[in-house]
């Protein structure tokens, strides 16, 4: 039987083994999320593609000898949703500036 590690080392290489390990993992990649937003994502929120684009650059990009994939996923699962928070927070301000100044 493959492990979590191996099937994203194989996943990387073959995009059918991709989505089986995507569907496998949608409660990992759904709790990954939580724990950041602490709200519940649905498959309709920006914060959930945020998340499987994160899934998927980890999947291409885990090395086995690094550590657990899962370990690693959440990492970039992590940093990619606070990446994005930072970017609405700016964009957010940005209106609000221009808002203020043109009325």
């Amino acid at each position: 039987m493959n492990t979590i590690d191996d099937l994203a080392l194989q996943a990387a290489k073959d995009e059918k083994v991709f989505e089986e390990l995507l569907i496998k993992n949608k409660g990992f990649i759904i709790k990954c999320a939580y724990e950041v937003t602490k709200k519940f994502i649905s498959e309709h929120d920006d914060e959930w593609s945020v998340s499987i684009i994160a899934f998927s650059d980890a999947v291409k990009a885990y090395e086995h000898e690094k550590g657990s994939f899962y370990a690693y996923s959440k990492l970039l699962i992590t940093r990619k949703l606070i990446d994005y928070y930072r970017t609405e927070k700016n964009i957010t301000t940005k209106y609000q500036l221009i808002h203020q100044f043109t009325t």
